[in-house]
């Protein structure tokens, strides 16, 4: 998702984002920063779920920042 993100943000290294017009650039970060919201969302909306369904079990291996750490580095 990361290497999409900044594909996303460099048109494929076609360009430079320096280069970029201000507000096309905050547009693909706003929209990025939307995407990590929304995965961000989903990932504890689908942890709650798990924890639930088997309540006497460890979930140690639901580490939100394990999962999305580098994608919320991305996203700020």
């Amino acid at each position: 998702m990361v290497i999409c993100c900044k594909d996303y943000l460099t048109n494929e290294h076609t360009i430079d984002i320096r280069t970029l017009d201000r507000d096309e650039l905050l547009k693909r970060i706003d929209y990025i920063q939307s995407l990590h919201q929304t995965y961000r969302d989903l990932f504890l909306k689908t942890k709650q779920k798990i924890e639930n369904h088997y309540l006497n079990k460890t979930n140690d291996y639901l580490s939100e920042s394990h999962l999305l750490g580098q994608f919320s580095f991305l996203s700020q």
